[in-house]
């Protein structure tokens, strides 16, 4: 049975009005925050006044980091946990947002019936979100390999506060043995973004999110 390493990595961009968590998480490498002034307007003052907020986030995955690089060679069915949660590490309340980056390759799988399906572009991870997160946008042209997904935790995360995991684990699909080369890599790119809420039109989490970030 061929075995595939799993390989994460955590990018990101950073924004005026808002915070991006950048960090890049390599195998067994800890994820990181930094911290982005954000001007607000400070309306007991005059209207040319403003202060800076302190907008900042971090990203962890505990369980992740506590695999070891042997848990992470996966085989078909093979469960790996995998708990992105993002953290408040500011001092203003903020929505809060992963995305994630699924991998996908044109590749047969097998059925609960032991027959081999046709080799179709599918994700070759599987998941469940957890409650709490709702999917605001999706991109599954696999242009660039993957199938991207945009999540927003739905509650205002104050200061000191966490969100729940996106997931608990990912899944690996049931590929039939030799599609892949041994010693293959396939990666999954997870993304955190944080907004100040006071930015934030809760009638459009999306919206927001072109407005600051992808528009940036």
């Amino acid at each position: 049975m061929k075995k595939v390493s799993v390989q994460n990595i955590n990018i990101t961009k950073k924004r005026i009005i808002l915070i991006v968590l950048t960090s890049v998480i390599m195998v067994i490498m800890m994820a990181s925050g930094i911290i982005l002034a954000v001007m607000t307007k400070n309306t007991e003052k005059r209207a040319n006044n403003f202060t800076f907020g302190n907008v900042s986030i971090e990203l962890t995955e505990t369980d992740w980091d506590n695999l070891t690089p042997e848990d992470k060679i996966v085989y078909p069915n093979k469960e790996l946990k995998k708990n992105p949660v993002i953290a408040n590490t500011g001092e203003n309340d903020l929505y809060a947002y992963i995305e994630v980056k699924f991998p996908v390759g044109e590749i047969k799988t097998v059925n609960q019936n032991e027959i081999i399906n046709d080799a179709t572009l599918q994700e070759l991870l599987t998941y469940e979100i957890n409650t709490g997160w709702t999917k605001i946008n999706e991109d599954t042209s696999s242009s660039d390999d993957y199938n991207t997904y945009l999540y927003v935790y739905n509650e205002i995360l104050s200061p000191n506060d966490s969100t729940p995991s996106l997931f608990d684990k990912v899944t690996y699909i049931n590929m039939l043995e030799g599609e892949f080369s041994k010693d293959t890599t396939i990666e999954m790119v997870v993304s955190a973004y944080a907004i100040q809420s006071d930015y934030i039109n809760t009638n459009n989490f999306k919206e927001a999110f072109d407005n600051y970030i992808s528009a940036s």
